[in-house]
């Protein structure tokens, strides 16, 4: 369905870089807003800077946020869906206050009722915009099947590789790796919990990526064995503060690694052997990107990762298929 928001005033709160990205591709670079104002959290800033994007830190005095609101006067707030309290949903709040028609998109595929929850799990779709945006049929249907009370609308996916990375857009790139490599996109879980029932919790989300590591170290580590020079490119989840994943690696005296936090994505994953993940966005972007991309799926009794609806990515379903490619992998080159 098509939303048009040209000629309106638009205030946008983001939190995460995720949301900013959809911002970016989906809102700022496809409609001509009369006015807009963003409010952005310090997670976000960084990627709204490197794209020249003019907005206001979400957190300002409060009197000078609420007054900022009311002299803009917007016809419309759009903001992102993340997990907690944030600016997005202080601006859904002030929706309310003022009767102001408010937008909330997702652009994840994982933890949706949880999303529009402020604090108590038993309480759900407890705080709600007007209407939800996504841009996948998947995320639709299941926000549906959890009786989601407000209208969702689906806008179109964006699968423009120059758009969603954002190419011949900076100078600086610092893609300067011309050995052969594997590509793994960490990710990270959620503290499990009975009440919240997250769709990645940490045992699960664990169990995947434990398995990922000791495999591509194993296989990694015979290949080079016979005079091969294979790396591994882990692109670093950033919620991994503690660099838990890397004292993982350095415990088996794995060598051939490298850890990367901020990089022009692109270029790793066009000329990774194969990417490597569990179902994270990067993942799903990745395989606009590289043909051999895949998703390491062994929870047969879950629908986590949600990675069989894409064409692009492949499924690997078990610890034998897992390893059988790495050796064909390995061993081909």
């Amino acid at each position: 369905m098509n939303i048009n928001l040209d000629n309106l005033k638009v205030i946008f709160g983001v939190n995460e870089v995720g949301a900013s990205h959809f911002l970016l591709n989906n809102f700022i670079s496809n409609y001509s807003f009369k006015e807009k104002i963003i409010f952005a959290e310090k997670k976000s800033h960084e990627f709204l800077k490197k794209n020249n994007i003019n907005f206001y830190d979400a957190n300002l005095e409060k009197e000078l946020f609420i007054n900022l609101i009311k002299k803009f006067k917007p016809d419309l707030i759009v903001t992102g869906a993340s997990i907690g309290l944030n600016i997005e949903k202080k601006l859904i709040k002030i929706s309310y206050k003022y009767s102001i028609k408010s937008f909330s998109f997702i652009d994840a595929n994982i933890n949706l009722w949880q999303r529009f929850i402020i604090d108590d799990p038993l309480k759900k779709w407890s705080i709600l915009p007007s209407a939800i945006i996504v841009d996948d049929f998947l995320i639709k249907e299941r926000l549906i099947n959890l009786d989601c009370p407000v209208k969702i609308f689906k806008i179109k996916k964006e699968v423009n590789v120059n758009k969603i990375f954002f190419l011949n857009q900076h100078e600086k790139i610092d893609y300067k790796y011309n050995d052969k490599y594997i590509l793994l996109i960490h990710e990270t879980g959620i503290q499990k919990s009975t009440k919240w029932k997250w769709d990645n919790d940490e045992e699960l989300v664990n169990f995947h990526m434990n398995t990922l590591i000791k495999s591509l170290i194993n296989k990694i580590n015979n290949a080079n064995k016979n005079n091969h020079r294979f790396k591994l490119i882990i692109k670093s989840h950033p919620s991994d503060e503690n660099n838990i994943l890397k004292d993982k690696i350095y415990k088996n005296n794995f060598k051939d690694f490298i850890f990367i936090n901020k990089f022009d994505s692109y270029y790793y994953i066009k000329n990774a052997l194969i990417v490597i993940g569990i179902g994270s966005k990067l993942l799903y972007s990745a395989g606009l990107v590289n043909k051999n991309t895949y998703s390491l799926k062994l929870n047969d009794s879950s629908n986590y990762p949600f990675t069989g609806n894409s064409s692009n990515i492949k499924i690997l379903s078990s610890k034998y298929k897992l390893n059988a490619l790495l050796e064909k992998i390995l061993n081909k080159v």
